[in-house]
């Protein structure tokens, strides 16, 4: 993991995760199985999370610089 000013830098980790998650919902989606709604909805819950914890880390970033 990245340090830098011994503070773990979290925007690479959270882009990894939402990719992931947008990887396995194009699976889910292009496989014959029928998918689950509930399966898709959490999916879809996991992209929501992770796209507003990247904006709010970039937020917190950058009032963080100003100081």
């Amino acid at each position: 993991l990245l340090l830098r000013a011994h503070h773990l830098v979290t925007q690479p980790l959270l882009a990894v995760g939402l990719v992931a998650v947008i990887r396995k919902i194009l699976f889910v989606l292009s496989s014959e199985e029928p998918v689950s709604t509930a399966e898709l909805a959490l999916l879809i819950a996991m992209i929501a999370v992770f796209v507003a914890a990247l904006i709010l880390v970039s937020r917190y970033d950058r009032t963080d610089a100003g100081r």
